[in-house]
């Protein structure tokens, strides 16, 4: 299986209702980037913002596996599509330095416990564009992808893809940009 640059772990093969990845905790939501504080990559956005602004997706992670939805909808690279554009880390070995090489090297000390990830408006763009007629065979194809280990059919991800339709959708008529919250 495969792992994305700077998202640790496995894949996890659980099935339904814990989706994807095993002990990872996902929240996709609509923000600014000037709205992503401390508070929000200590704890995720769940009880700062309303409902209608995120979808709560235990082990779906953005940049592989949602990552390979957006390639699907656009016939790209998954790892491009799926790679952020900025990212915000909580590490209990203090602040993470900007410098990527920096970066590397305190990450191979020093583990990620929680990140925001700002997607790509790329992506967020390719999922709003998903016609309501068109989920199910999306749904359908992605479940095919190998990170899902199996087991997973379109209706058992459908819910995720319509949510995340009408999400990007939301944020793309508001002019903002959709991240992804992860914890361990």
């Amino acid at each position: 299986m495969r792992t994305a640059p700077g998202f640790p772990g496995p894949f996890s093969s659980q099935a339904p209702p814990s989706l994807g990845r095993m002990g990872v905790f996902t929240e996709y939501f609509i923000a600014d980037r000037a709205d992503i504080a401390d508070h929000i990559v200590e704890s995720g956005p769940e009880q700062y913002l309303p409902d209608d602004r995120m979808v709560l997706a235990k082990g779906i992670d953005p940049i592989v596996m949602l990552g390979q939805l957006g390639a699907q909808l656009t016939g790209g690279d998954f790892l491009d599509i799926g790679d952020s554009e900025k990212s915000w880390f909580r590490s209990p070995g203090g602040p993470v330095p900007e410098d990527p090489a920096e970066r590397n090297a305190f990450f191979a000390e020093n583990p990620v416990e929680a990140s925001v990830e700002e997607l790509k408006d790329r992506m967020r763009d390719a999922i709003a564009d998903v016609a309501d007629a068109d989920i199910p065979a999306v749904a359908a194809k992605w479940a095919t992808i190998e990170e899902w280990g199996g087991g997973v059919t379109g209706p058992d991800v459908e819910w995720f893809v319509e949510a995340m339709v009408a999400l990007a959708g939301r944020a793309r008529d508001e002019g903002k940009h959709l991240y992804c919250w992860w914890s361990l």
